[in-house]
């Protein structure tokens, strides 16, 4: 099972990073050959047969021609190896960020480099753009954010919206939570209290079982 998932997010980063399988056996194999050139132990399983064999999930790396597929294909070793999320080398380990949130329910396969892009792209020109402050609050208040969220994106899908499927659409729907939650709360403190503040924090924690029922009905 372990090969058979890395052999699909293997397939998935190497479609994204538009390199052909060839291509990418030849860039391991010049990786290699640099190796061997400085005296360093050079990378196994790096010829098209064995590329074939991960791509199939009949077989899995070592570790040290693992960390060279990831470093090509740009994506954390982490998630190669074990689907560890994000999937982007600039992004901290956890919690996932809030654009992979899209109120599914039950174990799910996980979108692809490519549309994980595109819906940080989208919540980037919809939500984060128009969410002044957003970033500046509290861990433990974006991490319930994000739970509000798929709360409410779940309860749309169980209603039959096809909606959440489209990254714009999750960011909207962000957008307008953040109306409720963020600006809602800030209108009853002092101007200026600033959403990184523990005022901000704490009036925010103290509304969460209110949301918690609303985006339950």
């Amino acid at each position: 099972m372990r090969a058979k998932e890395f052999g699909r997010r293997h397939a998935a980063a190497l479609k994204d990073s538009g390199r052909s399988k060839l291509s990418f056996a030849k860039e391991l194999q010049a990786r290699r050959d640099a190796m061997k050139a400085k005296g360093e132990p050079p990378l196994r399983k790096v010829d098209r047969s064995a590329l074939y064999a991960f791509l199939q999930g009949r077989d899995f790396p070592p570790t040290d021609t693992l960390a060279e597929m990831a470093e090509i294909l740009g994506v954390r070793l982490g998630w190669l190896a074990e689907g560890e999320e994000p999937i982007q080398r600039d992004l901290p380990e956890c919690p996932p960020p809030i654009w992979l949130v899209d109120g599914n329910r039950g174990p799910q396969r996980l979108p692809g480099p490519g549309k994980r892009a595109a819906a940080r792209d989208a919540f980037q020109v919809h939500f984060f753009s128009r969410s002044k402050g957003f970033e500046e609050s509290k861990a433990t208040v974006r991490l319930i954010f994000q739970e509000l969220l798929e709360k409410r994106l779940a309860r749309r899908r169980d209603r039959g919206d096809r909606g959440p499927s489209d990254p714009v659409y999750r960011a909207n729907t962000a957008r307008s939570l953040y109306l409720k939650c963020f600006l809602d709360v800030s209108a009853d403190l002092p101007a200026e209290t600033t959403f990184s503040s523990p005022a901000f924090t704490a009036a925010f924690l103290s509304k969460v079982p209110v949301w918690v029922q609303d985006e339950g009905n």
